[in-house]
């Protein structure tokens, strides 16, 4: 009698493919429970894309949330929002452009596979993501995570990778200059 197991094809993970699903979670962990540095997060991003360009429109937009917010601590970050509001809904006007393009910048900048799903996060953590101090916040922040994810996921395997790195550089442009103009 043959194994149950007999037809399956067995998919060993490379060293490099290990390394970019732990980076991935690594950066996920951090976007998900607003600790750490976000200049750490955007080399993590780097690294579950295994691409220098996404490391760097990663980097950009993360730099205009610093620049914004006036803090690389992602805890920071998600302070500022539960006081003040949703980063893309609180003025200035620049401010909340910065807010959007970041997350733009980020949702695009991802790899197709399951390493887009932190970019997705770190979108939703730079747009929407106040800390979960009340029920409401915490709404506001799973349902911006879940969106940004699902975008993520989808947008990188559905947009060419040319195309999607031209807006995302523009998007990633644009928020750092808003968040200079801040």
């Amino acid at each position: 009698m043959e194994s149950p197991g007999a037809y399956l094809h067995a998919r060993r993970a490379s060293g490099t493919e290990l390394l970019r699903l732990a980076a991935a979670g690594a950066a996920a962990a951090l976007f998900l429970s607003s600790s750490g540095d976000a200049l750490l997060a955007a080399v993590l991003l780097g690294v579950a894309a295994c691409d220098a360009a996404a490391a760097g429109l990663a980097g950009a937009a993360l730099t205009a949330a610093v620049l914004r917010w006036g803090s690389s601590s992602l805890a920071a970050i998600a302070g500022g929002q539960a006081v003040l509001g949703s980063a893309v809904a609180v003025g200035p006007l620049t401010g909340a452009v910065s807010a959007a393009a970041s997350g733009v910048a980020l949702v695009l900048a991802a790899e197709p596979g399951p390493t887009a799903i932190p970019f997705g996060l770190a979108a939703a953590a730079l747009v929407a993501g106040p800390a979960a101090t009340s029920p409401t916040r915490f709404a506001v922040r799973l349902a911006a995570a879940l969106v940004a994810a699902l975008v993520a996921l989808v947008v990188s395997r559905r947009l060419a990778k040319d195309r999607r790195r031209a807006i995302a550089a523009g998007a990633a442009a644009l928020a750092v200059v808003a968040a200079v103009l801040t």
